[in-house]
């Protein structure tokens, strides 16, 4: 069991997927963390649509009012949390430190034994519900500083994870460069090769793998 310093009710971590974002209020995201929720959660909303996962923002306040006598967090919808019908789907909790805040939350894949009809699940797999905080926290993130420091959007580009497997399909088209590659790296054709966009250091692990 662990404490969290954002406080709020517990959550079992299971069939769910959970989310961090640190950033600084009023120059990356607004100064008031309900505004954060809100437009958070929403971006969050609009990412579950593209995956055919229906849900909203709750406007009805129980939070921290409703704990004394159920410590679950997932019983306890706050305003602006996401819901699936009459269920929690996903909740979130922050903690200011003088100009910066640090956000997290849960995204509920299924139900669980223990929060039982109180989480309604996206129904998507782990690595989908990645994804869909991922870009949907990178996408506020550009809005929130295009519209601080009214930026074009144009010039704000999010990159998301992931390739064009319609580019990268594992057809050699020329033979002729892939042998010189292979040739200039002492290496042959029953090898496997791993492609990494990024510098080599020890913290990302690559040396391990």
């Amino acid at each position: 069991m662990v404490r969290r310093i954002t406080g709020g009710g517990a959550i079992l971590h299971t069939n769910e997927v959970t989310y961090c974002l640190i950033a600084e209020r009023g120059r990356e995201v607004p100064e008031r963390s309900q505004e954060i929720f809100a437009g958070l959660h929403n971006a969050i909303v609009e990412e579950l649509a593209r995956h055919d996962v229906s849900s909203s923002l709750n406007q009805t306040q129980q939070g921290d009012k409703h704990y004394q006598s159920d410590v679950r967090c997932f019983a306890s919808p706050a305003v602006n949390d996401i819901m699936r019908g009459e269920a929690k789907l996903l909740g979130s909790a922050a903690r200011g430190f003088q100009s910066r805040i640090l956000l997290h939350g849960s995204l509920k894949i299924d139900s669980n034994h223990w929060d039982a009809q109180q989480v309604a699940g996206c129904g998507l797999s782990s690595e989908q519900a990645t994804c869909v905080l991922i870009d949907a926290i990178s996408n506020y993130v550009k809005n929130e500083i295009t519209h601080l420091y009214k930026i074009n959007p144009d010039k704000i580009t999010v990159i998301n994870r992931g390739i064009d497997v319609d580019f990268f399909n594992g057809i050699i088209n020329d033979k002729l460069i892939f042998n010189k590659f292979l040739n200039k790296n002492n290496s042959d054709s029953d090898k496997k090769i791993v492609l990494f966009p990024g510098r080599l250091t020890d913290w990302k692990g690559q040396i391990e793998f």
